[in-house]
């Protein structure tokens, strides 16, 4: 059995074709029962935290903006999203092929081969490494949750929060400069 650690996004199926998505927030601990069990918080629903079986959870690959992909053997660039699904079950992406662009989902991209990562991201001349934290003026230290706002502009947290809206360019502006620890 997978084992996840807080911040990894699973796919939970409570039935069969009624997956929803969420991030880990606690765990692994056992359960009563002995199975590893987690607290997830699932998409749409900020008020609660899920005790859900390691069982039922499976890990989701998480996409951005400027990862480079193949699905049915023709290359793919993530250009926009993740956008909420009408259901709230499922993220959306706009992906650019040669022939133009199509929207596919968070599961259909878990299926792609050949995934590459942007590591870096540029604002106001400065590259940021996206794998590495960074210690604002405050000294409070921000890392990157591997979302992008529709722009592609890299997510970060200083609270290790999947969902945070801030981004790189917003911290930096105003609490910069952001220094690599």
């Amino acid at each position: 059995m997978t084992t996840f650690k807080v911040g990894d996004r699973v796919r939970y199926e409570a039935r069969k074709g009624a997956a929803k998505y969420g991030v880990v927030t606690y765990g692994p601990y056992r359960s009563m029962h002995g199975n590893a069990t987690y607290l997830v918080r699932l998409d749409g629903d900020n008020r609660w935290e899920w005790v859900l079986s390691g069982d039922t959870l499976k890990a989701v690959r998480s996409v951005a903006v400027g990862d480079s992909l193949t699905l049915s053997g023709t290359r793919h660039t993530v250009e926009a999203g993740p956008f909420r699904g009408v259901d709230d079950t499922d993220d959306w992406f706009v992906l650019k092929r040669d022939s133009g662009h199509e929207m596919r989902t968070a599961s259909e991209l878990e299926q792609a081969s050949d995934h590459r990562r942007a590591r870096t991201y540029e604002h106001n001349g400065v590259t940021y490494d996206l794998t590495a934290k960074y210690l604002d003026s405050e000294r409070d230290v921000w890392s990157f949750t591997g979302r992008t706002d529709p722009d592609g502009t890299p997510r970060v947290t200083m609270t290790d929060h999947v969902d945070n809206r801030d981004t790189v360019a917003e911290i930096a502006n105003v609490w910069g400069p952001l220094i690599k620890v």
